[in-house]
């Protein structure tokens, strides 16, 4: 038993405590076959004491080790892990949410709750140079934005990603009279936006300085017929308008 005290005070890491749990578990059991002298015989209360002991002693070796073995598992995994805040702000520089963020180098979507979120990028899927996009839409503002993020040491990087209104899409038609026929040189106005002149056939396109799906006004005139409001998506499918002639009016 001296020297099993003697082995305790040399114990310092996890590896040591195992090889302490062999060497004690060993020297307890030796003494165990001492005192039957190698033959078999009735188990007595010393030795009920020291195979408790035993397995007392295997528990404490194994506990740390067991302990040790998932801890390093969590780090290898969080390690594997890039987590990056992104924070999405408007054209005036405030924060937004209910945006769908989404990465290039992963699957994983996330949205931004008071402006700011998480998303979680494996470094195995990262590209060799580091660089991600970061990609963040809110389509009921008609709002969009994108940015690139250089991946490194960080594992818990930030970033700025700024969304802002995509006002290029146009509205293209035709305009026509009750007959089918197009109407040439009638004029299309998009209040705020401009105005066009349809062509010999009947056809235009204005630009509607306004979002893909995001609703303008049509306003179609032109003398000897009834000016016509209509609503309609931009960037969408073509606009038909029909014009009614005025009462009295030939054609």
């Amino acid at each position: 038993m001296a020297e099993l005290l003697k082995v305790i005070g040399s114990v310092n890491s996890i590896w040591s405590m195992a090889a302490f749990t062999i060497a004690a578990v060993l020297l307890l059991l030796s003494q165990a076959v001492r005192k039957s002298g190698g033959k078999p015989r009735k188990t007595d209360v010393s030795t009920r004491v020291i195979w408790s002991g035993a397995a007392v002693i295997c528990c404490l070796g194994l506990a740390p080790i067991l302990a040790n073995s998932f801890l390093e598992s969590q780090r290898l995994k969080t390690a594997g892990i890039y987590r990056v805040r992104v924070t999405a702000v408007d054209e005036t520089g405030a924060p937004i949410s209910g945006v769908r963020i989404q990465v290039t180098a992963s699957n994983e979507s996330a949205e931004t709750k008071t402006g700011e979120t998480e998303v979680a990028i494996p470094r195995g899927s990262v590209p060799f140079n580091g660089k991600v996009t970061i990609f963040g839409a809110k389509p009921s503002d008609f709002l969009q934005g994108s940015t690139e993020i250089q991946l490194a040491s960080d594992p818990n990087p930030s970033v700025i990603l700024h969304l802002k209104r995509d006002v290029g899409a146009s509205v293209a038609g035709l305009v026509e009279d009750e007959l089918g026929r197009g109407i040439a040189d009638a004029v299309v106005t998009i209040p705020g936006a401009g105005h066009t002149r349809t062509s010999g056939d009947g056809t235009f396109s204005i630009s509607a300085h306004a979002a893909p799906g995001q609703p303008v006004t049509l306003h179609v005139d032109k003398p000897g017929y009834r000016p016509v409001d209509q609503n309609h998506f931009a960037g969408t499918v073509p606009a038909t308008i029909v014009l009614a002639r005025d009462v009295g009016q030939t054609r």
